[in-house]
Formats: C-alpha cells, sequence, structure tokens
C-alpha cells in the first residue's frame, strides 16, 4: 500500500512514516501542498494522509484536488486546529476520517487496514528513499536492503527532483566534469541531505541517518525562527560552547543598531564589552545551571562600538538541551508588561507546539514496542505506563498551547440550553458512575451572543474539575438566567469546595492544588470569558464549589 503523508512538521510525518513501513506500507513524505499534489500525479497512492494546515497549497486544496484527478486514493486529514465549520467543509469532499492531533497510531493502522499487518524487521537502509544518477543499465548495489530508488541519467532532472522532494540520500555516480559543480548544487538545494559517489550500504546507512538528524534540526530552528519574530522585544538565541549567536529577530538589530546581517559575523563575545568570559556568557552558564530564567543588568556593544545599559533576560529553550532565548531591552523599561506576556504567550505557542509534535513521535513509537512486546511481560507494564505519562504531558501541553494562543472570538447567537446540554453531556461521558450532572435553563428561548465553541470548553472544564475534585459519586449543576444587565451563567457541585485561602489564586496561571494538574484550565476559563467582555469568580459559601460567570448581552466593542 503506497500512502501519501502531507505535513510541514516532516518530522512528525516521518515517525507516522516509520510505523506504516513497518506494517509493510510504502508511505511518501511531503513537507507542503504543492510538493503533495506533484507527487500523487507522479505516482498511484492508495492513500493520502494530509494536514490541513500546509505552506504553498492549504490540505483542503490539496484533498479536493486529489479528489478531481481521477481515481482519488482513499482520502484522510489530520488537523491539530480547525474549527468544526473547517472540518465539516472537509469530510464534504469524501474524507474518509479527520484524525485530531495528537491522535493514537492504532486508530489509523485500523482506518487503513493494517491493524493486524505482521510487522517486518527494520533494516539500516530499509524504507529510505534515495535519488541516484547513473549511466543507464549500470547496476546499483543494494539490492534487499528495502529502498526506493529513483533513478535519473540527466543530472538537471536531478536537480529538479532534490528541489521538489525531500530524499534520505542522494548518489552522484556519473556526474563527469560536471560533478562537483552538481554536488554544490545538491547542497544548495536541499543543505540536510546526503551526498555520496558510492552505493555501498553501510556508509550508505550512515549517510541516511546524517540526513535525518541534520532534518530534525534544521525543523527546531525554523521552528525558533517563526518564534523569536513574533516576539516585541529584542531577541538572540545563543548555543554551544563557547556560546555563540545562532538565530536573533529584527527587534535585536533595530536595539543594537546593526544593520540587516551585520550580526552574522558578530561573535557574541564582540556584544559584551567584558570580553569572551564575561556578563553575557556569565549569565548563559547560570540559565544553563538553574535551567530557568535569569535576569541581570549589563553593558553591551552597540553598532559603532559605544556601550550602554541594557537589561538581558535568559531563559532555556525546551526544545534544545543547551540552548538559551536571550530578551534584551534598554535599561529602564521600554516594553509593558502586555507585551512581556505577549513574548511568554509567542514563546510558550512555538515551544509546546513543537513539544506536542514531539510527544506525539515519542507515542507513536512506544506503540510499535508495545506491540512487539508479550502483553503479560514486566516490559508491556513498564511501557503502558510511560505511555500514560506522554498522554499526560500531551494534555499539559494542549493546555499550554489554549493558553498561549490569542482568542479570536465566532460569535453567535445560540440557545443557552444547548451550549449547557452539550457541556454537560461531555463532563458526564468523564464522571465515574454515580456522578450526576444536571442542566437548569429555566427559560429555554434565552438566546446568549458568545462563541458557542469557546464557551463549551471553559465549561467542561469547571466541570471537570468538580469531578476530579470528588473523586466518587457527587452532583454538578449547570444553570443559565438573565439579569438586568447580563447572562448569568452558574456552575455549582457537592465537593470539598474551594478553601477561602485559595480563592484570589484560582486563576492565576499554573498554580493548581493537583499533584498532575497543568494549572492552566482555571486560567484558560478566565480567558475566554474575559474574551467575551465578562467575569468569573468563585462564590463563597457552600456546601462545594461555586462558580459564577458574568456576559454581558453584547460584548463589549
Amino acid at each position: 500500500m503506497r500512502i501519501l503523508i502531507a505535513d510541514d512538521n516532516v518530522a512528525l510525518a516521518e515517525s507516522i512514516a516509520s510505523v506504516l513501513r513497518a506494517r509493510g506500507a510504502q508511505p511518501v513524505v511531503v513537507g507542503d501542498g504543492a510538493s503533495a499534489l506533484a507527487v500523487a500525479r507522479q505516482q498511484a497512492m492508495d492513500a493520502a494522509l494530509v494536514d490541513l494546515k500546509l505552506p504553498q497549497l492549504s490540505g483542503l486544496e490539496v484533498l479536493t484536488a486529489l479528489g478531481k484527478d481521477g481515481p482519488p486514493p482513499r482520502l484522510l486529514a489530520m488537523t491539530g486546529y480547525d474549527s468544526p465549520e473547517r472540518i465539516a467543509a472537509v469530510e464534504a469532499l469524501g474524507v474518509a476520517r479527520v484524525f485530531r492531533k495528537p491522535f493514537d497510531l492504532g486508530d489509523l493502522l485500523e482506518t487503513l487496514g493494517l491493524a493486524g499487518a505482521e510487522l517486518r524487521p527494520h533494516a539500516g537502509l530499509a524504507g529510505a528513499r534515495l535519488a541516484v544518477l547513473a549511466e543507464p543499465g549500470r547496476a546499483i548495489d543494494l539490492d534487499g536492503e528495502g529502498c526506493e530508488i529513483d533513478r535519473f541519467t540527466d543530472p538537471e532532472k536531478l536537480r529538479e527532483a532534490v528541489s521538489d522532494l525531500q530524499y534520505d540520500a542522494v548518489l552522484v555516480l556519473g556526474g563527469g566534469e560536471g560533478e562537483p559543480e552538481l554536488i554544490e548544487d545538491l547542497k544548495l538545494l536541499d543543505p540536510d541531505v546526503a551526498v555520496l559517489s558510492h552505493d555501498r550500504a553501510g556508509p550508505l546507512a550512515e549517510a541516511v541517518e546524517r540526513t535525518a538528524t541534520r532534518r530534525q534540526i534544521s525543523l527546531r530552528l525554523h521552528t525558533v525562527e517563526k518564534m523569536l519574530r513574533s516576539l516585541p522585544a529584542a531577541a538572540l538565541l545563543v548555543d554551544g560552547k563557547p556560546p555563540g549567536a545562532v538565530l536573533w529577530n529584527p527587534a535585536l538589530e533595530s536595539v543594537l543598531g546593526w544593520r540587516p546581517g551585520e550580526l552574522r559575523e558578530v561573535r557574541l563575545e564582540q556584544l559584551d564589552p567584558s570580553g569572551r568570559d564575561g556578563s553575557l556568557a556569565g549569565l548563559v552558564a547560570e540559565v544553563r545551571r538553574v535551567r530557568g530564567p535569569v535576569s541581570q543588568r549589563m553593558l553591551l556593544r552597540v553598532r559603532g562600538g559605544t556601550a550602554r545599559l541594557f537589561k538581558v533576560e535568559g531563559a532555556p529553550l525546551m526544545a534544545y538541551e543547551s540552548a538559551v532565548v536571550m530578551a534584551i531591552t534598554q535599561d529602564g523599561g521600554h516594553t509593558s508588561q502586555a507585551l512581556a506576556l505577549q513574548g511568554i504567550g509567542s514563546m510558550a505557542t512555538g515551544v509546546a507546539h513543537e513539544m506536542r509534535n514531539a510527544l506525539a513521535g515519542i507515542g507513536n513509537s512506544l506503540a510499535v514496542m508495545r506491540s512487539r512486546v508479550d502483553p503479560g511481560s514486566p516490559g508491556a507494564d513498564l511501557l503502558a505506563r510511560v505511555l500514560e505519562r506522554v498522554a499526560r504531558a500531551r494534555e499539559v501541553m494542549e493546555d499550554l498551547l489554549a493558553f498561549a494562543r490569542p482568542l479570536e472570538l465566532r460569535l453567535k447567537a445560540v440557545p443557552a440550553i444547548l451550549v449547557l446540554r452539550a457541556a454537560a453531556d461531555q463532563v458526564r461521558e468523564g464522571a465515574p458512575e454515580g456522578f450526576r450532572v444536571e442542566v437548569d435553563v429555566p427559560d429555554p428561548s434565552l438566546r446568549i451572543l458568545v462563541d458557542p465553541d469557546r464557551l463549551h470548553q471553559a465549561l467542561i472544564n469547571l466541570g471537570n474539575n468538580a469531578v476530579q475534585a470528588i473523586a466518587g459519586p457527587g452532583r454538578l449543576r449547570m444553570s443559565c438566567v438573565r439579569e438586568p444587565d447580563h447572562v448569568a451563567i452558574l456552575v455549582e457541585d457537592d465537593g470539598p469546595g474551594v478553601p477561602p485561602g485559595l480563592r484570589d489564586r484560582l486563576f492565576q496561571p499554573f498554580f493548581t492544588t493537583r499533584p498532575l494538574g497543568s494549572g492552566l484550565g482555571l486560567a484558560n476559563v478566565r480567558k475566554v470569558v474575559e474574551a467575551h467582555g465578562g467575569d468569573v469568580e468563585p462564590l463563597p459559601g457552600g456546601p462545594g464549589a461555586r462558580f459564577l460567570i458574568r456576559i454581558p448581552p453584547r460584548p463589549a466593542a
């Protein structure tokens, strides 16, 4: 079975592809919409798994085109963000299933009919895709290695293919006099791919591994670069020993006075008047030591050699072992707290998105390992516990993404009773036996102008908190009434309630009283309610916890 996988996160796509290869499938991975269509038109595919957010052409455009180009492959989609309306539009195209990231790989295997397929062992080159330039008729000594080989006799055709597709390695076995120039061109077209001039399996397997490693690094740098550019403050990414500047944003060039591109020639110690082992290097060392944020005021050189006083805040970057992100502002504070929070939100989004994809890859790999272990063995129990912790880490990443992501409300006038009932149904599904969830809306005709998906999730967060606090049979009640100047939604339970000393801290980000809590559930509730122009507060009294949400009839302009 030939399966096209299109996702701009190639590392995640490759982790899915490796599992499919282990089941005997032949996946082809591409990173953008245009390449997905090109591959599908060149090679007959049995199925296509397409991310809905792709560069060049969107996943929706790719799926639409695949459905029109002759007999379509089996169409599948995946997404991490899209709205129910957009997913409905995708399903209307004849897409068999839409997977929400992160998804259970077992569900994908079952959908493709591969759940019961026999696992095959992985070899060093099994499933690798190679581009080979060789004279017609030349034998290639890779029989039995399980490679997928695209052969070329024309160097120009090879250049075009390497610019369009991602290969695990390129073999130039007959470049003639123009071979050195061709190899240089190939490295410019795809800086990550290993280029060799022989077909010996051992060194070739090492080259394929080098290519995969380089692609991982490039993907991380791409993610971090987008994150840095979104920060309002001047930012610099430092890595290596001794530490050196790796990436920076335009704001840094502006603050330090350097012209675009000049920083590329500047070593880190040249920014520090105290030299190589001065304050900047010391801050980097301290951040690496404590694995947490460090803030200092120090002199930095601006363009022209003058030293000025700046505030430098360093923090570790989770995507790297030793990288440090530094935010640089002129001493005296030219950024407001709002800008600082915006920067933290942008940073959190970039890091959480990358970590979520990494966790998806880890979870997929562990699932494959678990399928190869005797279900009754100690190893199976250990893998099951690790998979549970990976799933918990995914939940934390989802909470962090929800908290950091800017809210864009899609307001609709909807019956309040429908929103509350939908939230109650979902809370009820995850509650233990004997737990009752009730909805009380005295006026069934009451309509509220809200983003129903956002409010629905906020109510679920409050309901799930009650379920977890009670941890057994109990009662949760959601009610809604119209007051003279607002709509009041009350969520109350008969659990242990909220200790008076904690009421003022409940909605602070990362504050939690549960050992496995992320501390972002109630922070997200307040974020949603305030985005509607309302407020939320815990009410005194009891028994149990009582949260009152007040929303204006129409959000403030």
